[in-house]
């Protein structure tokens, strides 16, 4: 017997007890859920303030619909919820895209979705506070870690006991940016982007829990209306084993054209190494680092940080860690960080 989609949810979102998305309706052939998080911490920051914050919360509905001949139709919205502050948005677009897969054929979404470059580039961006930023600047223009407007495909090919290997590819179309610079004792100047169509590809082997990959975007854009030069990223990366159980060691090394650190050519590399044991206790490290290709002492970015993750209830995982800012070796400021706070799952 089919039940209303208020009737189910209600009772769903008071009893959510599991990490994955509560199914709120199900009629057989479609479903509707509803999943994401909440993240509140203190930060106490070396050369800065002491706050209360939050770290990426979010909210989702995803709705899944079974086709003929093994098609399945599937669509996902999500918006980042900012709850901690009064002014601002308190909901920001984070993902939007409609999709159709296939065992065989593989899956294409259409939308702002997690980007192709990602699957290879991010594998070290795991902890809840210390994962990867640098790729996470101009991210949605570039598509690489969520994309926006873009095209997407993915296929993975099963080899048994010869290992998985996958490939994704993906367009954008053109693009316009538009951003705030900051600087110490200026107004904030206003910049315009354009993005050219871009094209990006991932490919990566997966056998006795090693993964091996390689990822490219590439595009051109034009800043303020100067002459377009070419917006480049390559990235390669290795992981092993799965973060949320035993050892977890996770590595990747990018080179780009006029989009980390905003040197003209930059080396980038971020590195993870995790253990979680069977009570859920997590303690790991990461390392990050972004520096001018041409002159190896102008960095942007160089920290290294600790954390422990645990589960304290269902669903609730508190945390701490610190974060050195070895930067402060290039210039006067020390970000250097610790953190506590807790993160609850729906």
């Amino acid at each position: 017997m089919k039940k209303t989609l208020l009737a189910v949810a209600i009772p769903a979102l008071m009893m959510a007890t599991s990490a994955s998305a509560v199914e709120m309706y199900n009629d057989g052939a479609t479903s509707v859920s509803m999943g994401g998080h909440f993240t509140v911490l203190v930060k106490d920051v070396k050369d800065g303030d002491t706050k209360v914050d939050d770290n990426s919360g979010r909210v989702n509905f995803a709705v899944n619909r079974e086709m003929a001949n093994g098609f399945a139709l599937e669509a996902k919205a999500e918006w980042g919820v900012d709850f901690v502050e009064q002014e601002g948005d308190l909901f920001y677009n984070r993902l939007g895209y409609i999709g159709v897969s296939h065992d065989t054929y593989g899956t294409m979404r259409v939308g702002q979705q997690w980007g192709v470059f990602g699957d290879v580039a991010l594998v070290a961006d795991q902890s809840i506070q210390y994962g990867n930023d640098y790729l996470y600047t101009d991210h949605a223009a570039l598509g690489i870690a969520r994309a926006e407007r873009a095209l997407t495909y993915r296929k993975g090919h099963d080899f048994g006991d010869m290992g998985k290997f996958n490939i994704g590819l993906q367009w954008q179309g053109d693009n316009e940016e538009d951003t705030l610079t900051l600087k110490d004792g200026e107004l904030p100047a206003a910049h315009s982007t354009d993005y050219d169509d871009r094209i990006a590809f991932a490919l990566s082997y997966e056998i006795m829990g090693v993964t091996v990959g390689y990822a490219q975007s590439t595009g051109e854009k034009s800043v303020d209306g100067a002459k377009k030069v070419d917006a480049d990223i390559d990235a390669m990366s290795i992981k092993y084993g799965d973060f949320n159980k035993g050892f977890f060691a996770a590595g990747s090394y990018s080179t780009a054209d006029n989009i980390l650190g905003g040197f003209e050519e930059a080396v980038a590399y971020n590195v993870a190494v995790a253990y979680t044991m069977q009570s859920g206790l997590r303690v790991g490290t990461t390392y990050e680092h972004v520096e001018d290709d041409n002159n190896s002492d102008n960095v942007s970015v160089d920290t290294v940080a600790a954390f422990v993750e645990y589960p304290i209830a269902k669903q609730v995982v508190a945390y701490t860690g610190y974060e050195f800012d070895l930067e402060d070796e290039y210039d006067d400021n020390d970000s250097s960080n610790f953190t506590i706070g807790a993160r609850v799952y729906f």
